[in-house]
């Protein structure tokens, strides 16, 4: 009672806005998992950083030297995980020296022994092979469903490079993350903009509406589901007779920037869900850019497609004026949607870039996936090919999506490429705080193209320098004669002054603690920080500040470069001088005065009220002590042995610390615990600083408030 899934899917009339795997039976059963609450994956221990294979016939690094697989897979579920309005958790993966095996009810996710392993689809980058419940009743142990999912494993191809940092082209965790949807069951979609796009972008990372709606629906959160959507039904036909089997269907809200795709039954019958709101909808065929074959079919609904009468991308109340369509909660909606028959004459542009308003085209490439642009500023998308240009103008191009406009389109005879003179239509895109797609229509003398979901916009490009990143702890950084950043300490990352805040969300977000792994998070509301392409864990973030611990990793460098990363924009790195450490304390006041110190009751914190007795034994908090053995980037800290340090208070002889060293359980928080003299003056204020004696290193002088 199993079958093997592979990729020779047939699909089921769409019930949801998105398109979902099933059985391939007559009728299809979607296919659903039984484990979606706790879905357990195992890593190959072979996947490791610097791993390579000849399998493709040359040898190919197929990890980058510095990603982390795990770290990777971590964050791809999580990005799964964290959808609220879904009762779906992956569990933290676990290592294992099995590889993919059909057969053994485990989920594996591995590199292909060979090219071969992955030939059902030529050229994939990963491939998810899942195996299902063929019918009803027991089976190994348990009791299933038709469609139930028994197994799911994940191969890599070993002709691609994997990175994490952007020093490939394929990002491992986008790739992981586009494949867990397929464990999930979602299918491909046709928007080019999606998680589920069949195409490798950076931009996957991240789910679009269309992911979220298929998750949510699929597998909805207690009380959710249904007070938040409603329904969208209708037919496709030419005239008002002829069904069009198959035609791919996008909803768009502009005002909410939601788009969300589906496809139409072999009548041309669908029925969408989507969120309330006011929709337009159209109807497309497969083109050149998404054709059946990016859509898992099973043969006889590509006969079906093959047979399928050709027409024009037409909206929901014509393509010159169309009509927006009411959705409300827990309500329906119809949309019958009759195209214009007769293929397109218009095809998708040879070429494309997209270049800061009139600046120079270094370079330009077909479509064959989304288009990411940095938001808050105005850029050129510029077409070429036969039929884009002086026959096109501002009145042929429509765009959907949230703040972004067409203010004009002309043709550049400043320069030649290809053979065409390029066609550049501008667009004005407002600051965004998250990730939208947006898509283009484009009508000329009656014909029709549809780029849906083909613009990713993103927040606008993160703004950092050497001299925004500052110790949390002295506001010592990198700027000339400042110093730099030390392994495992707790630094701040700020807009420079008189840039635009760029680097994060518009409230400020703390972290939730720890996450399943033991790490502390390196990714919160869409920010992530790399220094050398390692992953910092993040305390806080904020539209001009982040905290975050500088990773263990750096230590032995002189430099390091530190990106920051908003839903896919991404600052140039910038490279920060590396020191073995940069001790300093923590304190209270914006002065950075007083010294966050715990008296010796282990209570009260230090100050004028509250001085600390001599001879007692005080706390102060710092960071920036530098990497110490056994200590792992983000997990707490294990109790070590004590650094050699020495403390001043006032004009007295130093003393030696009683224990300098990381916080036990805490992240980048160092502790510098000494015995007060009994000689300093009794109620007295006093500066204090620790120093390293094995190199001389001390922190800026404090403030110890000494009592009786």
């Amino acid at each position: 009672m199993r079958r093997l899934s592979l990729v020779m899917l047939a699909l089921a009339p769409t019930l949801f806005g998105y398109i979902r795997l099933n059985t391939g039976e007559t009728p299809p059963v979607p296919l659903q998992r039984i484990d979606s609450t706790g879905i357990q994956f195992y890593l190959n221990n072979l996947v490791v950083p610097g791993v390579q294979s000849s399998a493709s016939g040359s040898n190919v690094t197929v990890i980058a030297a510095n990603a982390n697989p795990t770290q990777a897979i971590g964050l791809a579920q999580a990005t799964w995980n964290s959808v609220a309005t879904a009762n779906v958790k992956f569990l933290p993966v676990k290592s294992t020296t099995l590889v993919h095996n059909p057969n053994d009810n485990t989920n594996v996710i591995s590199i292909a022994a060979s090219a071969s392993d992955l030939s059902a689809v030529s050229g994939v980058v990963a491939l998810t092979i899942s195996v299902w419940a063929n019918g009803s009743g027991p089976l190994d142990g348990l009791t299933v469903q038709d469609g139930d999912i028994l197994d799911s494993d994940i191969l890599l191809n070993p002709q691609f490079s994997f990175s994490s940092d952007g020093s490939t082209k394929v990002d491992l965790q986008a790739v992981l993350t586009h494949e867990f949807g397929h464990v999930l069951t979602a299918n491909h979609t046709g928007l080019l903009g999606a998680t589920m796009f069949q195409f490798t972008a950076f931009s996957q990372r991240y789910l679009s509406e269309d992911d979220l709606t298929f998750v949510s629906e699929v597998y909805p959160a207690a009380g959710s589901a249904a007070a938040a959507v409603g329904t969208i039904s209708g037919t496709v036909t030419i005239g008002s007779i002829t069904p069009v089997p198959y035609a791919l269907l996008t909803m768009i809200d502009v005002s909410q920037g939601i788009t969300i795709g589906g496809i139409a039954s072999s009548s041309g019958a669908y029925s969408l869900q989507v969120p309330p709101g006011f929709y337009f909808i159209y109807a497309e065929p497969f083109n050149t850019i998404v054709q059946p074959g990016n859509i898992y079919f099973g043969t006889t609904t590509l006969a079906s497609q093959a047979g399928a009468p050709s027409f024009q991308a037409t909206f929901f109340g014509g393509n010159t004026s169309p009509t927006t369509v009411a959705v409300v909660a827990g309500g329906g909606a119809t949309a019958n949607i009759t195209v214009t028959p007769g293929a397109t004459t218009l095809a998708p542009p040879s070429f494309v870039a997209v270049v800061p308003a009139g600046a120079f085209v270094s370079s330009a490439s077909s479509i064959n996936g989304p288009l990411q642009i940095a938001s808050g500023q105005t850029v050129d998308l510029v077409m070429l090919g036969p039929g884009y240009d002086s026959t096109l103008t501002t009145a042929n191009f429509h765009i959907y999506g949230p703040g972004v406009s067409i203010t004009k389109v002309t043709v550049d005879q400043s320069e030649k490429i290809g053979g065409f003179f390029p066609l550049r239509a501008t667009l004005t895109i407002t600051a965004r705080q998250n990730a939208d797609v947006a898509t283009i229509f484009i009508n000329n003398g009656g014909a029709s193209l549809s780029l849906s979901g083909v613009l990713v916009i993103t927040p606008p490009t993160p703004v950092i320098s050497s001299a925004s990143l500052v110790s949390a702890a002295s506001y010592l950084g990198s700027a000339p004669g400042k110093g730099g950043i030390s392994p495992g300490g707790i630094y701040s990352v700020y807009t420079p002054t008189g840039s635009p805040a760029t680097l994060g969300p518009a409230t400020p977000v703390g972290n939730a603690g720890y996450d399943p792994y033991g790490f502390l998070s390196t990714r919160l509301a869409g920010v992530t920080v790399t220094f050398n392409g390692v992953a910092a864990p993040l305390f806080f973030v904020y539209n001009g500040q982040i905290n975050v611990q500088v990773p263990f990793e750096v230590a032995g460098t002189t430099s390091a470069n530190v990106v920051v990363n908003y839903f896919g924009s991404t600052n140039a790195a910038v490279s920060v001088p590396v020191l073995n450490e940069q001790p300093a304390f923590f304190t209270s006041t914006a002065e950075g005065t007083d010294s966050i110190i715990v008296n010796p009751d282990g209570i009260t914190i230090n100050s004028k009220t509250n001085p600390a007795a001599r001879g007692g034994y005080v706390t102060a908090y710092g960071t920036g002590i530098g990497i110490v053995t056994g200590l792992i980037t983000g997990q707490g800290a294990p109790l070590e042995p004590t650094l050699s340090y020495t403390c001043t208070i006032g004009s007295a002889a130093p003393f030696p610390a009683y224990f300098v060293g990381w916080t036990p359980t805490a992240v980048g928080l160092a502790q510098f615990t000494f015995q007060v003299p009994s000689g300093i003056t009794a109620n007295s204020t006093q500066t204090l600083t620790c120093t390293d004696t094995a190199t001389g290193v001390s922190t800026l002088p404090g403030t110890l408030y000494v009592g009786n």
